[in-house]
């Protein structure tokens, strides 16, 4: 018992003021002794504990702020001295740097994370395409369908993207059915693989672009031409030959209203000149979508960059642009801070 009391009134010590260390020593003279002062000694330690009970016990140290202020001054001088390679790691390079740690310490741990992420991933499609297609969310989720086949590939690899894509397609067939599988593998899945693949092999933007709108296109056909031989009928030439006959009918419609003499039918466009048209149309709305698409997965894989594996992915060029306006905004913060106040280890 009495390593324990002298344990105590260390503690104690420790985090009173020193002007009281006295008075805990005296105490712990008080425990060790049998002498008649003991009660006396209890008395005075108990009036000089509590004299101060509308005081604060820790008030010689820093509070919170202060300790706040105190480190961004430190960091400040630290800035000043040896430039910005001073600047402490961001939340982002510190998760970087202990995933690359325990990597190296623990490399069968991740033997089989490209797997296991892949799979999950693949949930991860059927997951946004059921929320796209039966909840009728496809306006708003349209752009984020690419987005878990993109991360894989930019973590782990080509290989791993296409692992994902299939998993998403064999969930797709058990939970939704063969068809809405086939409708996202050629109007989003095969883009995906494309705009994926050319960033990781760090291709020109245009070329990542011009790669993604080539895929859309071509599974948009292919989708065309898979459904019309499910259902046993040419879609493509359905939607031609309804061209023509909306054509015609807008041709006659402003001939009677120019006045121009009635005649019984009026010839459309031919069918060539509809083809060039519909194929036209087809690659623009591509376009639209593959660039609205590489645009918001270019931001988003930035803003998780400590994740992937593959370095300098190529991205939008307007992600760079809003790097260095990000960068310019923290060295206007820098240059506030040591405009500001005066040093606070003065004040204390």
């Amino acid at each position: 018992k009495k390593w324990e009391s002298w344990t105590i009134y260390a503690s104690m010590a420790a985090f009173l003021p020193s002007h009281s260390l006295r008075v805990v020593v005296g105490l712990g003279q008080c425990r060790s002794s049998s002498s008649s002062r003991c009660s006396r000694t209890g008395n005075e330690v108990k009036t000089a504990l509590f004299a101060r009970n509308n005081s604060n016990v820790h008030t010689d140290f820093p509070s919170g702020e202060e300790w706040d202020e105190l480190i961004d001054e430190f960091e400040l001088r630290a800035i000043k001295t040896g430039g910005n390679r001073s600047r402490a790691p961001s939340i982002r390079d510190q998760i970087g740097a202990e995933s690359t740690i325990f990597a190296q310490l623990n490399p069968e741990a991740l033997k089989y994370s490209p797997v296991v992420e892949s799979s999950c991933m693949g949930s991860l499609l059927t997951i946004l395409w059921f929320f796209g297609r039966f909840l009728r969310l496809d306006a708003l989720l349209v752009l984020f369908y690419p987005l878990p086949i993109m991360l894989v590939a930019l973590r782990w690899g080509p290989k791993y993207a296409i692992l994902t894509l299939a998993t998403g397609l064999c969930i797709m067939s058990i939970d939704l059915g063969v068809l809405y599988s086939v409708s996202f593998l050629f109007n989003t899945g095969l883009m995906g693989l494309l705009l994926s693949g050319a960033m990781a092999l760090r291709l020109p933007w245009i070329l990542v672009l011009a790669a993604g709108s080539l895929g859309k296109c071509i599974g948009f056909i292919v989708n065309l031409k898979v459904q019309g031989a499910f259902f046993k009928t040419d879609l493509w030439g359905l939607t031609r030959d309804q061209v023509v006959k909306i054509c015609s009918t807008f041709a006659e419609s402003m001939a009677k209203i120019s006045g121009s003499p009635v005649v019984e039918s009026v010839a459309g466009p031919s069918a060539a000149t509809v083809n060039s048209a519909m194929l036209g149309l087809l690659f623009f709305s591509a376009l639209y979508h593959a660039f609205f698409t590489y645009l918001s997965a270019s931001i988003i894989l930035d803003s998780y960059s400590f994740m992937l594996r593959v370095e300098n992915p190529t991205y939008f060029p307007i992600v760079h642009w809003l790097r260095k306006q990000q960068m310019k905004a923290a060295e206007i913060r820098r240059a506030r801070l040591a405009r500001g106040e005066s040093s606070m280890t003065d004040k204390i």
